[in-house]
C-alpha cells in the first residue's frame, strides 16, 4: 500500500461542505483502503482525522489538540457504511495552517508506515502525546537527537547488529544506553569535534563488577548529508519484524516524534562512522569527591584517554 505526501497533504487541506451530521458524526475519506481500514480525511464537524485499524494494546487520549480512540465505531459520511473496530486520531487543524497541515502530513505518513510495516501503530501515537499536546509544535532537542544518531551509528558499526539492539536500553533514563549479562556500554555523541563529553557518578566510576565501556562518537553534521530517517532505514533494512519494530520504537520513545519531522542535522555518516573511539571506564578522567557527596556530573576531555583494545565493531556483548 502506497499513500503519497502530496495525497495526503490535499485531503488535509480539503474543505468539508455539505456533510450531514444527522444521526451522529460522520467522517468523510479522501483518501481510503478499505482492505487496511486505512484512510484520511475530515469529520463532520471539520477536524482533520486518520483513519486506522483499531489498537487493542493501548488506550485511548484526549487533548485540547487532539484525540485518540483506539477502538471505535464510525461512519463514512460517502454511503453511510458503519467501519467497526477501527482507531481515529482526530487534530483540530485550521485549514489556512499551513505550518501545522505540514507537520501533520509528515506525522500521519510516519504512523501509516508504521502500522503498514508492523501491523500496529499505537503505541507510537502514545509516545507522541506531548507532539499532539503542543499542537504539533513540540521538537525534540539538540542534544536529544545528537544522542540519539550516537547510538544508531554505534548499531550500525557493529559487527552484530542484531545483538547491539538486543541489548539497546528499552528506558531512556537507563544508566548505560546498552547492557548485556556481561557488559555495559554508553555513547556518548557530539556535534562539537571534540571529544568533551559530560559524565556522571552513577555510571562512572562504575558500581557494577561488569565491564565498563564508552564509546565516543563524533557527529559530523554537514550541509547536505544522512538525515535522521535515513539512518534508521540503514540500520533497520536487513532486521526482521520485531527487532525493526524495538528499533522505531525506541526512536519514538527518545526523541517524542515521529524520525521524519527532524530534518536536521544531516550527517556525513562515513565520516561518523570512522569517529567511533571505544575506552575503558577505568580511563575515563573523574573528579574526586568527599562521601558526603552522593552524585557528582562532569565534563571531561578525551583527548588524552588510552583507548581501549577492543575493536568498535566487535563489542563482546
Amino acid at each position: 500500500m502506497q499513500i503519497s505526501t502530496r495525497e495526503i497533504l490535499a485531503a488535509i487541506k480539503k474543505p468539508i461542505i455539505g456533510v450531514s451530521t444527522e444521526g451522529g458524526s460522520k467522517i468523510l475519506l479522501d483518501i481510503f483502503e478499505p482492505k487496511e481500514n486505512i484512510g484520511v480525511g475530515s469529520s463532520s464537524d471539520g477536524r482533520t482525522v486518520l483513519l486506522l485499524p483499531g489498537q487493542s494494546n493501548v488506550t485511548s487520549f484526549e487533548t485540547n489538540f487532539a484525540s485518540f480512540n483506539h477502538w471505535a465505531s464510525v461512519t463514512r459520511a460517502e454511503d453511510n457504511k458503519v467501519l467497526d473496530g477501527v482507531a481515529l486520531l482526530t487534530l483540530n487543524i485550521e485549514k489556512n495552517d499551513h505550518a501545522t497541515i505540514d507537520a501533520a502530513t509528515a506525522i500521519f505518513l510516519g504512523i501509516i508506515d508504521l502500522q503498514t510495516k508492523f501491523g500496529k501503530c499505537g503505541e507510537a501515537i502514545w509516545q507522541m502525546k506531548s507532539l499532539f499536546e503542543s499542537e504539533l509544535k513540540y521538537k525534540p532537542t539538540d542534544d536529544a537527537v545528537t544522542g540519539l544518531i550516537g547510538e544508531l551509528i554505534f548499531i550500525l558499526n557493529c559487527k552484530d547488529m542484531e545483538k547491539a539492539i538486543k541489548c539497546w536500553h528499552s528506558a531512556i533514563d537507563d544508566t548505560y544506553d546498552f547492557s548485556s549479562e556481561s557488559v555495559r556500554l554508553d555513547v556518548k555523541a557530539t556535534r562539537s569535534g571534540i571529544r568533551h563529553h559530560y559524565f556522571s557518578s552513577t555510571q562512572i566510576p562504575a558500581s557494577t563488577n561488569k565491564k565498563v565501556l564508552i564509546a565516543s562518537v563524533l557527529v559530523d553534521s554537514v550541509e547536505m548529508g544522512t538525515t535522521l530517517s535515513q539512518i534508521i532505514n540503514r540500520v533497520t533494512a536487513n532486521l526482521g519484524t520485531d527487532l525493526a519494530d524495538k528499533v522505531n520504537s525506541l526512536v519514538i520513545k527518545q526523541i517524542g516524534t515521529h524520525p521524519g519531522m527532524v530534518l536536521n542535522p544531516q550527517i556525513d555518516i562515513d565520516n561518523t562512522l570512522k569517529s567511533i573511539n571505544i575506552y575503558d571506564s577505568l580511563e575515563i578522567p573523574c573528579p574526586q569527591h568527599e562521601e558526603q557527596v552522593l552524585s557528582v556530573k562532569w565534563l571531561a576531555t578525551l583527548d588524552k584517554a588510552k583507548t581501549s583494545k577492543i575493536h568498535s565493531s566487535v563489542i563482546p556483548f
